[in-house]
Parts: structure tokens; sequence; C-alpha cells
């Protein structure tokens, strides 16, 4: 559910819409076609959806652990997106969906929070203050998992695709040109921005050389 949900819809969205990708439409149903048919698909949504449940658990299971306890690499991560001590003790409150034995946060938990667990987020005491706050709160895990699935997966974002057309724009001699030159670079330049500068913010060159 978080992994294979949210990456068929990124993948439908980006083949249509891809800052980079100048494809029509048939030719882009065409494409995801072939990539369902030699198992890219089936691959990319196994490891996502593996990813995504390793991810829901870790937290799940840290749920009992205050803030300032948890892993000092992953206190950086949360706080990337917006989860800080106040907020982890809100999603600590949450409701655990449960596969047999083996617990799950999901970003669904947080619309059963008691009202006590997001009221100090909260600008006021009425029921749409405690909406925007259980809101706000579950943006902040959803993307948590979306941000963090797109890295597993080494996908592209906004600031990869600019990196590789060089800022020209698409249909121009230049622009195509870049386009074509740099049209299997993706992969490298997002496995710098992603894994490599990620690593180094988070751990300095010994959590690149871990890597």
């Amino acid at each position: 559910h978080l992994g294979a949900g949210i990456d068929g819809m990124l993948g439908n969205l980006a083949a249509r819409w891809s800052a980079t990708d100048t494809l029509p439409g048939q030719v882009a149903r065409m494409q995801n076609w072939f990539f369902r048919l030699n198992l890219m698909s089936w691959w990319v949504d196994s490891k996502s959806t593996g990813a995504g449940l390793m991810m829901a658990h870790n937290l799940a299971g840290n749920a009992g652990t205050e803030f300032r306890a948890l892993d000092p690499l992953l206190q950086v991560t949360l706080r990337r997106y917006g989860i800080g001590p106040e907020q982890w003790a809100a999603l600590r409150q949450a409701e655990m969906k449960l596969d047999g034995d083996t617990p799950y946060l999901l970003p669904e938990a947080i619309d059963r929070l008691p009202a006590a667990a997001v009221r100090h987020r909260a600008a006021g005491a009425d029921e749409r203050a405690l909406k925007r706050a259980r809101d706000e709160l579950r943006l902040a895990l959803r993307t948590f998992y979306a941000e963090e699935l797109m890295a597993v997966n080494t996908w592209a974002g906004a600031r990869e695709r600019a990196i590789a057309s060089w800022g020209t724009r698409p249909g121009t001699p230049l622009g195509e040109a870049v386009r074509f030159v740099m049209q299997f670079k993706l992969f490298p330049i997002t496995g710098v921005t992603r894994h490599l500068a990620r690593e180094f913010n988070r751990g300095g060159v010994p959590g690149m050389v871990h890597l």
C-alpha cells in the first residue's frame, strides 16, 4: 500500500508530465507496457512495498522511545520532514496497524488520534484547529514515506532534472541537444544528490564511506 501505490501514481504522472519527458501520451503508455512486460514495474513495486513496510514497521517499533532517545540518524531524517519531538510525541500515541504480530505506523492512524495528542499543535481548541493539526501531521508522515521511497528507488526529482537539463528549455536546439546527451545521466546524478549527499549531511565522510 505504501510502496506500490505511491510509485504507481508518481510513475504514471511522470510518464506524461515529466519536465524532461516529451513523449506523447500514446508512446508513454507503450513505454509503461514495455516496463511491465520486462518485469521492471514488478521489481520496482516489490522493492518499494518492502521498503515502505520496513519504514512503517521501524517507526512502529520505535513508538515506545522518546524522540531524544531515537537513533541520531533517524532523528535527523525525521526532522527533514518537520517531525520533531512534539510531532513524534503525537505519533507515538497512534494506533498501530497489525499484520499478525507485526505493527506498522500508517498515516491513516492519525485520523484516530485522541484530541489530547494533537491539541498542543492546534492554534485553538475547536474542531477546525484540531483537524488542521491532524492534517499537518499526516502530511509530514506521508511526505516522509513518499520521499524516502523515491530515494530507495533512486528516482530523480525536480532538482536532479534541472541539473540534467542545464536550465535549458525543451523544444529549442540547445535544449534538445542537452537532453539527448544527458538522457541516461539522471540515475548517476540522482545517486550523488540523493545518496552520497544525504549520507554526507547525516554522517559526514564516515557516512559516505559506510554507504
